[in-house]
């Protein structure tokens, strides 16, 4: 199985509570893939070390990732593995010897005698550009599931109030909520509790500031696709066309930028117009893309014009019965449809 889902939607706590209550009567080994994705050994000693209650010992004379890849078919009896970020094997193509690692390792994970396996990513884009390169029986062996943004009937049974605007003001994300959630629960209405998280000392600032350089560090045309941010930043639902014209580019090298950021997963599309994952990142640069630190008044401002809904009303990207992307011919290959029969956390 593999989860989708944004930075900050609860895939590593989902698969974290999965390692505590599945742990007592099976072998499970939870394992962050993004810090040891450094390269082939780094993986591979690190991986075996952390997963040797899930795989059975193998030889050690092989290169380090066809290593890797031979002890991911050797599954212990009923293990699991829960492979957090697992995209993050992509940045091993550029060391010799490893080709084609991301589809190698779904490759290995759907032999026979390889353990079940539950993985999460932030880029839906890479992972459906993997599966174009996958076989057909491997395809099939992954259920791909994204994760739900919270929605308003679960904030409204915790007792809160203004759900719906909550939903919308942070996509229903759950990294965001929870902040929110502590400063409400202080006494803060949800503008106060927004504008203390997004000053420049809020968890929601800092967390924003980092999201957005890090997944624009690994977007192609890092300047080009900062610019578009600015204009979304600006107003979102535009079309490719409208995104060009403000930009002053031709339409198809705007086409490109805004491919390279729907990679990133920092924006989507639907019905041909083009948004903001996150909302709240959208709200940053506008708060923080100015070339000033806002004041005080410039935050409570913009929060004002967030919660009013100024500019077209966010509907959470995750819950979109459909995805349209750039043009017909353009079209990533599908994965399996928003679904609603995921795992429930209390």
């Amino acid at each position: 199985m593999i989860l989708l889902g944004p930075r900050g939607s609860g895939k590593t706590a989902l698969l974290e509570r999965l390692r505590s209550s599945l742990s007592a009567s099976r072998p499970v080994a939870l394992i962050q893939m993004e810090p040891i994705a450094a390269s082939p050994e780094i993986l591979c000693e690190r991986f075996l070390q952390l997963s040797e209650t899930a795989l059975a010992p193998g030889s050690h004379r092989s290169a380090p990732f066809p290593r890797l890849l031979a002890a991911l078919t050797k599954g212990r009896r009923q293990a699991l593995l829960l492979l957090d970020d697992f995209t993050e094997l992509r940045t091993l193509s550029y060391f010799p010897g490893v080709e084609r690692p991301l589809e190698n390792f779904l490759e290995a994970l759907a032999k026979r005698q390889a353990p079940q396996a539950v993985l999460t990513s932030r880029f839906p884009a890479w992972v459906a550009s993997c599966f174009q390169e996958l076989s057909d029986a491997t395809r099939s062996h992954f259920e791909v599931l994204r994760l739900p943004s919270i929605r308003p009937e679960e904030l409204t049974a915790l007792g809160m109030t203004d759900a719906e605007l909550m939903v919308s003001a942070t996509g229903g994300l759950p990294v965001h909520l929870s902040r929110l959630f502590e400063r409400i629960e202080q006494g803060d209405d949800l503008p106060a509790a927004l504008a203390a998280e997004m000053a420049g000392s809020g968890r929601l600032e800092a967390e924003c500031r980092a999201t957005l350089g890090q997944l624009l560090h690994r977007a192609r045309g890092y300047g080009a696709c900062k610019a578009v941010l600015h204009v979304l930043a600006a107003e979102e639902g535009l079309r490719l066309t409208d995104v060009a014209r403000r930009l002053d580019r031709t339409p198809g090298s705007t086409r490109d930028y805004l491919r390279w950021l729907e990679e990133v997963d920092l924006i989507a599309v639907r019905d041909k117009r083009f948004f903001f994952v996150d909302p709240v990142l959208r709200l940053w640069l506008r708060l923080y893309g100015q070339g000033e630190l806002p004041s005080r008044a410039d935050i409570e401002r913009e929060i004002g014009r967030h919660l009013d809904g100024q500019g077209p009303v966010f509907e959470p990207l995750l819950e979109s019965e459909e995805t349209t992307t750039l043009e017909p011919e353009d079209e990533f290959v599908p994965l399996l449809p928003p679904s609603d029969e995921l795992i429930e956390i209390d």
